[in-house]
């Protein structure tokens, strides 16, 4: 029987975890000395990544880690987009040795969450890099795309109400979502959209 529960990570629980919080004070905190690594790959960093962390993807972590960071007494903290890739990552260099190795809670998803700084390489803000993010993995758009779509506008021309549900999802891709001025649409985005009523023949 089908079951709608989610299987659970072996892992979580053993491998310790470390809230957004906590990473935030330690890299504050000069005195301790903090090896932060991020541990995605090259093109989900084009969302943004956390300033100071090593950037060491988890396809050639096992191959690489020990040359990068050959302390192995050294705390380190791992984090990925949402926190299970680095839970198994840690595990990984637990079982290579490394003494101090903790997971991120949340990932990057939860650091952008909580309003942490982060850096980029466009003009978009934490917010629209949080509800924007799934799409722009995408290799056919990107931060790049992501940034066209912000800046370009949509006229709709219909029958009444009917390019409603267009306007809809154009909103909540992103369409006329910068900071130009625009028309406010009802889901929460911004759009530039007009319909025209259509009258028929006169008899």
């Amino acid at each position: 029987m089908h079951s709608s529960k989610q299987t659970p990570n072996p892992l979580k629980g053993r491998t310790k975890e470390i809230s957004v919080e906590e990473v935030r004070k330690r890299i504050k905190n000069a005195d301790y000395d903090l090896r932060f690594v991020d541990i995605r790959e090259e093109r989900e960093r084009l969302i943004g990544y956390i300033g100071g962390a090593l950037h060491l993807p988890d396809s050639i972590l096992a191959a690489k880690i020990e040359e990068s960071l050959p302390d192995k007494e050294a705390p380190v903290v791992l984090y990925c987009a949402s926190g299970v890739r680095s839970i198994k990552a840690a595990a990984l260099m637990e079982g290579m040795g490394y003494g101090e190795v903790k997971s991120m809670a949340g990932g990057f998803n939860a650091w952008v969450e909580a309003g942490y700084a982060i850096v980029t390489k466009g003009t978009m803000t934490a917010d629209q890099i949080h509800r924007y993010s799934r799409q722009m993995l995408l290799p056919e758009i990107g931060e790049e795309g992501q940034l066209k779509l912000l800046r370009s506008r949509v006229l709709l021309v219909g029958a009444g109400g009917l390019g409603s549900p267009i306007a809809l999802y154009l909103a909540a891709g992103g369409i006329g979502a910068g900071k130009n001025p625009v028309r406010s649409c009802h889901c929460g985005s911004y759009l530039r959209s007009s319909t025209r009523e259509h009258k028929g023949p006169e008899t």
